[in-house]
C-alpha cells in the first residue's frame, strides 16, 4: 500500500486567529521542583528505584518495571528526591538548578549494522517508548503491541487546529537528526513504512525534509484542516479504509508520532542524550508573550503560567486543543512529553449585548456573515460562546463539518428528549470523535457535541454500546 493524502470529508479550516506562536525559541531554565507520574500505560503505579532524600542525576531511571506495560521514567534534572507519594504514583525531586545530565549507555553511533533488538533496548532504556500514547513497541513491555506488528509510522506535523507548533522552529538545525531517528525506528519495527505529512504552506521546508529523508519515508504535503490531526481521520487519509471506533491507531498497527519524539529518538540512541526536555508553544492572548519553550519535563504548568500568562487577564490554559482539548485545572500539573501545546483563552463569563448587532470585525463564523470572513483581520479567540443558547434552526452546518459522517443535528435532539436507545445506535453516535466542531459552528449556541458525549455515555450505562466486531488489530478494513 502506497501511502497518499485522500483527504475527507467536512472538517473546518481555521484563519488568521491572534495569539499563534511566533517562530521564537528560548528555554525556560530549570525550576526548583520537578514532578514526575509514575504510572504504566493503564494507570498504575510503576516501582521507584529511589527514596526520598536520594540525590539523582538528569537522565537516571527513577522507577522501571519490566513486567508491565510501561517504559522507564527518567529524572528531568539533577537535585534531591524530595517525596515519593504514598500512593507511588507520583515523585517530586527538588532541582539543583544545574543544566547537566547523564550520558546514556548504551548508545549506537553505527546504528545502521547494530541489531534492531539492542537499539530497541537502547530507546526503552531512555523512556522514549513511554512519550506516545500506547507506547513504542520493542521487545520490552513498552506497547500494547509488539515490534513485528507496526505497519506503518505516520509523522504528524500538520496545522489543523486553531494554533500549532512551527514546524520549522521544532526542526531548526535538527533535519538531518529527524531523518536518522526515522530510519533508525524504521530499522527496529522491520514491517513498518513510513510516512511524514507536513501543512502545504512548508514548501520550503517540505523541501528539504524530502531532500533528507532521500527515498526512505514518504513526505505528503496537504492542505490541512481540522481535525486531520485526530487519528480516526488521520488514518483514513493517510491510509486509506476505516478506522475501529474506540481504538488507538496503535491497535491498527499504526505508530503516530509527532516531530520532537522522532528526533529525540536519534540523540537518544546515538548521542546518549537523555529525552528530559520537551518543547511547547504558548499561544493565546491570555499569554504575554507566544513563544516556544524549551521546559523539562516535570515542570509544574503553574510555574510557566506564572511567568507567561498576560497579568490583568483571567485566562483558561487549555493543553494541545482550543477545539477538543483539556481544561487544566490544577495547574501543579506536570509538563508531560504528551504535551504539544499551552492556549491561554481568556475568560468571558457574559454574553456580549447585542452581538447579533455587531459586524464581527473579530469573530470567526461559518458562514460570511462577520466583516471578519471577508476582510483580513486577525480573530479573537476566548471562552465565551458570544450568546445565550437558543433553538435548533435546521441549518445542517453540524452535519456539513463532522468529519465523521454522522448526523449531529439528529442525534443531539433524540438525546435532549431521553431517546437512548438502537435508534441512535442506527444513525451510528459511536462513530462520534469528540472533536466538537459541531458546537463550534452552532448558529444557536447549542452544546451538541456535549449532548452527543452524553447519548454515548448513557448507552453504555444501559449496555447498549455498538456491537460491531471490532477491526482485527494491524488492518484497516475497507469501507
Amino acid at each position: 500500500m502506497t501511502p497518499r493524502y485522500k483527504g475527507f470529508r467536512g472538517g473546518y479550516r481555521f484563519r488568521r486567529f491572534r495569539g499563534a506562536p511566533a517562530p521564537e525559541r528560548i528555554s525556560f531554565g530549570i525550576p526548583d521542583l520537578l514532578v514526575m507520574p509514575l504510572v504504566d500505560l493503564k494507570g498504575k503505579p510503576i516501582p521507584a528505584l529511589v527514596k526520598a532524600g536520594q540525590q539523582v542525576r538528569a537522565g537516571q531511571i527513577l522507577a522501571s518495571d519490566d513486567a508491565s506495560l510501561s517504559s522507564p521514567v527518567c529524572a528531568p534534572a539533577s537535585g534531591v528526591v524530595r517525596a515519593v507519594a504514598k500512593d507511588g504514583r507520583v515523585l517530586t525531586i527538588a532541582s539543583d538548578g544545574s543544566a547537566d545530565w547523564t550520558l546514556l549507555e548504551p548508545r549506537y553511533p553505527n546504528w545502521r549494522s547494530t541489531a534492531p533488538e539492542k537499539l530497541q533496548e537502547a530507546l526503552y532504556l531512555s523512556g522514549i517508548t513511554g512519550f506516545p500514547e500506547g507506547g513504542i513497541p520493542t521487545i520490552f513491555h513498552s506497547s500494547v503491541i509488539g515490534p513485528g506488528d507496526v505497519e506503518h509510522i505516520i509523522v504528524e506535523a500538520v496545522y489543523a487546529d486553531v494554533y500549532s507548533p512551527r514546524l520549522g522552529v521544532l526542526l531548526a538545525g535538527a533535519v538531518e537528526k529527524f531523518a536518522s531517528g526515522l530510519a533508525l525506528l524504521g530499522r527496529m519495527l522491520p514491517k513498518s513504512s513510513s510516512t511524514v505529512i507536513i501543512d502545504r504552506s512548508e514548501r520550503a521546508l517540505g523541501a528539504e525534509l524530502r531532500a533528507a529523508l532521500a527515498g526512505g519515508a514518504r513526505l505528503i504535503e496537504a492542505a490541512s484542516r481540522y481535525p486531520l490531526d485526530h487519528e480516526a481521520i488521520l488514518l483514513p487519509a493517510v491510509l486509506g479504509g476505516r478506522f475501529a471506533n474506540g481504538y488507538r491507531a496503535i491497535h491498527h498497527g499504526v505508530l503516530v508520532l509527532d516531530v520532537q519524539t522522532v528526533i529525540q529518538v536519534h540523540e537518544a540512541v546515538v548521542e546518549g542524550r537523555p529525552a528530559i526536555e520537551r518543547t511547547v508553544a504558548l499561544a493565546g492572548t491570555g499569554f504575554a508573550r507566544n513563544i516556544h519553550l524549551d521546559a523539562r519535563l516535570g515542570t509544574p504548568l503553574e510555574a510557566i503560567a506564572k511567568k507567561y500568562l498576560a497579568p490583568g487577564i483571567e485566562s483558561r490554559i487549555v493543553i494541545n486543543s482550543p477545539i477538543r482539548g483539556e481544561a487544566v485545572l490544577d495547574l501543579g500539573r506536570p509538563l508531560d512529553a504528551r504535551i504539544r501545546l499551552l492556549a491561554a483563552l481568556p475568560e468571558g463569563h457574559r454574553g456580549q449585548f447585542m452581538s447579533f448587532a455587531r459586524p464581527g470585525f473579530r469573530a470567526d463564523s461559518y458562514t460570511p456573515t462577520f466583516a471578519a470572513s471577508f476582510l483580513p483581520l486577525s480573530k479573537n479567540l476566548g471562552t465565551n460562546l458570544q450568546g445565550e443558547e437558543r433553538a435548533c434552526i435546521s441549518c445542517g452546518f453540524c452535519g456539513d463539518v463532522c468529519p465523521a459522517r454522522i448526523m449531529p443535528q439528529l442525534l443531539h435532539r433524540f438525546v435532549k428528549r431521553d431517546v437512548i436507545d438502537e435508534l441512535i445506535l442506527r444513525y451510528r453516535i459511536v462513530d462520534c470523535i469528540d472533536c466538537n466542531l459541531c458546537t463550534y459552528v452552532c448558529p444557536s449556541k447549542i452544546p451538541v457535541a456535549a449532548l452527543i458525549r452524553e447519548g454515548k455515555t448513557r448507552l453504555a450505562a444501559e449496555g447498549l454500546e455498538d456491537s460491531t466486531p471490532p477491526v482485527p488489530r494491524g488492518v484497516l478494513k475497507g469501507v
